[in-house]
């Protein structure tokens, strides 16, 4: 099996840095429910940003310099391709009935990754992830990354999607565009014959 254990203890830097940054989000928004200031709101939105910029740091720029929305999208694209052959490859080895559809849902809380309820392997899978926590933070990022890209497709029209952009200055459009709780929620991928299909916001245990 081509699995390397990686400290079961907890997730990374990148995962902890998100989860810090949904926690103060949902206290800005407590604060501002109840009546608090601003700077609670200015902080989880700052937080949020330094997550941004960290998701989009490692992306290859293709004029070498900076960022178009098309570079995310490729980057996506080929990291959710390159995690599916992995994690497809592990299942099987661990004897996982890969022809099933696995619906894997991300607990945005507790960064653990879960299968469907009803999935017959679904304490293999479960187990897979507590002991492999690498995994389990890659289908995060890439949980998140695919929300990124879904608010530019929704937002932005092709030749805007083309412009390039400093990492700072489209940290500062996602920032702009979306709130810090939404953000960071839950969300999930459906692994079948078919490949690979990600979902944001949705339970998808059951």
């Amino acid at each position: 099996m081509s699995t390397q254990s990686i400290d079961s203890a907890g997730y990374g830097y990148s995962y902890q840095q998100m989860l810090k940054a949904r926690q103060e989000a949902e206290a800005a928004e407590k604060a501002q429910t109840s009546g608090g200031t601003a700077s609670a709101s200015g902080s989880a939105m700052s937080q949020a940003r330094e997550y941004v910029e960290s998701l989009l740091a490692n992306i290859p720029k293709s004029n070498g310099t900076k960022l178009t929305f098309q570079d995310v999208f490729d980057y996506r694209d080929s990291r959710n391709k390159a995690w599916s052959e992995r994690f497809e490859a592990d299942m099987k080895a661990l004897g996982v009935d890969t022809s099933i559809d696995i619906k894997l849902s991300l607990d945005a809380a507790t960064g653990a990754v879960t299968a469907q309820r009803n999935h017959p392997d679904k304490a293999a899978i479960d187990k897979y992830f507590i002991d492999n926590p690498k995994m389990a933070e890659q289908f995060a990022e890439g949980v998140q990354l695919s929300k990124l890209t879904g608010l530019a497709e929704r937002k932005l029209t092709n030749a805007e999607l083309r412009q390039q952009l400093s990492l700072q200055s489209m940290s500062i459009w996602f920032e702009a565009n979306a709130s810090a709780s939404s953000m960071f929620s839950g969300g999930g991928m459906v692994l079948g014959q078919q490949g690979a299909t990600t979902f944001t916001g949705l339970d998808l245990r059951v």
